[in-house]
């Protein structure tokens, strides 16, 4: 697994695990940037929600962007993968949360995390 594919799995389990109260400013975004409120960004809302914060990119680089976003490779970003994207280094990077995601990964409690386990 690539060192940026771990990132983005840690960032995802830490992300659903975050307490509800303390991201009510992004889940108020993700409500608004998701304009037909099925629970997903596409490309084009996530781009028309750029555009209105005068952000300006192309299809390929939009295309690019959610790529970079959508880990499980659905084609848009959900709820969980909106929250990694948008959550900061400060927050993923306490060791508290580390410790806790990689005890997650870790399931025989061995102190280091196999293909198996990551798999």
């Amino acid at each position: 697994m690539e060192a940026s594919n771990m990132k983005k799995t840690i960032l995802i389990y830490l992300a659903a695990k975050l307490p509800e109260k303390s991201l009510e400013d992004l889940r108020k975004l993700f409500i608004k940037v998701d304009q037909n409120g099925d629970g997903k960004i596409t490309i084009d809302e996530f781009q028309k929600s750029l555009s209105s914060f005068g952000h300006s990119f192309t299809q390929i680089e939009m295309k690019h962007l959610i790529d970079k976003l959508d880990t499980n490779n659905n084609g848009y970003i959900d709820y969980t993968e909106f929250l990694a994207g948008c959550m900061k280094s400060k927050i993923y990077l306490s060791e508290e949360n580390l410790r806790r995601a990689f005890q997650y990964f870790d399931k025989d409690q061995s102190g280091f995390i196999t293909k198996d386990e990551l798999r």
